[in-house]
């Protein structure tokens, strides 16, 4: 008797453009926020240096910040909208087990990912963000765990290969 559990399947989804953008941004902002903050951190130290030169560079560096922000939000809209873009619209068939993730789309495309290849997890209130590069991630929204159960399967895998940390108990 074998003790190899079969695959689980999540519902298809599909994921809506508001979603991708609060992705792109959760994954860019933080990046460009450590630019920012030590380009500010260098404004600084400059204005120690020397105060007639400070402000100006200060105020630049604000406005250069807020307008890579605008830039991101504007590229981001692009590759969201474009009807080119077929992966954003599609709908997603993924399943898990102890060996990996496959993830289908309703486009034809097919990735079977062993779990090894997953950098790290993310647990978000709705959804569990999977990073397989810096910018390369699988968004997989709670909702399309068909049973609690196999939600909790899921997060046992992978807390099992140190994707994932455990948040600790409240007291």
């Amino acid at each position: 008797m074998s003790s190899v559990k079969p695959p689980i399947q999540l519902e298809t989804f599909r994921l809506e453009p508001d979603t991708w953008r609060a992705f792109i941004f959760r994954i860019s902002l933080p990046r460009l926020g450590r630019l920012v903050g030590v380009l500010v951190l260098l404004t600084l130290a400059g204005t120690l240096y020397d105060p007639r030169f400070g402000i100006p560079i200060f105020v630049g560096v604000v406005v250069a910040g807020l307008s890579l922000v605008a830039i991101l939000w504007s590229n981001c809209n692009t590759v969201i909208k474009s009807p080119l873009n077929r992966f954003v619209w599609s709908s997603r068939q993924v399943e898990f087990d102890e060996v990996g993730i496959r993830v289908a789309t309703s486009e034809g495309a097919r990735s079977d990912l062993p779990w090894r290849v997953i950098v790290k997890a993310t647990d978000y209130k709705d959804y569990i963000l999977l990073y397989i590069s810096a910018g390369q991630t699988i968004a997989l929204p709670k909702t399309a765990f068909r049973e609690p159960q196999h939600l909790a399967d899921f997060m046992g895998i992978l807390t099992s290969h140190n994707l994932i940390k455990q948040k600790p108990a409240k007291k």
